[in-house]
């Protein structure tokens, strides 16, 4: 194998830093497998349960995306760690359903949080 050359590389480092909080969210409205005996039978409902492990699904109304979502847990966040929005200089939002793909989720996130433009803003979808 080839020695890395950290000589050619661009490096970032950061000092300082720590993770104040996790925050995560799902919509409330829940679906369960079971309600899907129109469409399958109920041994294929149960086999696929068997074999994902997923016997629910969780859905939002039509009216809320996931920066919604994630603007509700991170107020809470922020509540409960009794921090300021001023004190934040990162958020990474994190989802399967990203409601903006150019200009990422985080970005609009961070807009509706009012968090300051030098906040690092990341998606990971």
């Amino acid at each position: 194998m080839e020695d890395i050359q950290l000589n050619k590389m661009a490096l970032l480092q950061y000092k300082n830093v720590e993770i104040k909080g996790i925050s995560s969210v799902v919509p409330d409205q829940v679906i369960y497998k079971k309600n899907y005996t129109d469409f399958i039978s109920e041994k294929e409902t149960d086999s696929v349960i068997k074999m994902t492990g997923i016997a629910q699904r969780r859905f939002a109304s039509k009216e809320l995306n996931s920066v919604d979502l994630c603007y509700q847990s991170a107020q809470y966040l922020v509540k409960n760690l009794a921090i300021t929005i001023y004190s934040i200089d990162a958020i990474i939002m994190v989802t399967l359903t990203p409601d903006y793909r150019i200009q990422g989720s985080a970005f609009v996130l961070r807009q509706k949080l009012k968090l300051k433009k030098e906040c690092f803003a990341f998606d990971i979808s």
